[in-house]
């Protein structure tokens, strides 16, 4: 059984149906998304810092570098809410 916190983990390894929300995960949390490495999970927290919550999963695009191939790697596990 996959523990329950990211904690430990190597890039990339999300357990089956997680969901990781981005407007609360931290850059290690990121970096576990699937084409999200330390670049990106940091371009993606700076974005949230100057622009505030994403309002839904697409917005993840405006960020520097996520563009649609990298979005549709992480669409199915990335979420705005609890």
């Amino acid at each position: 059984m996959a523990p329950s916190t990211l904690s430990g983990r190597t890039s990339g390894s999300l357990t089956p149906g997680e969901k990781i929300n981005i407007n609360k995960a931290t850059a290690e949390e990121l970096d576990a998304l699937p084409g999200i490495g330390p670049a990106k999970a940091k371009a993606i927290i700076d974005y949230r810092t100057q622009n505030g919550d994403f309002k839904t999963v697409e917005d993840i695009q405006k960020v520097s570098g996520i563009k649609a191939g990298v979005f549709s790697k992480i669409v199915d596990h990335i979420k705005v809410t609890d």
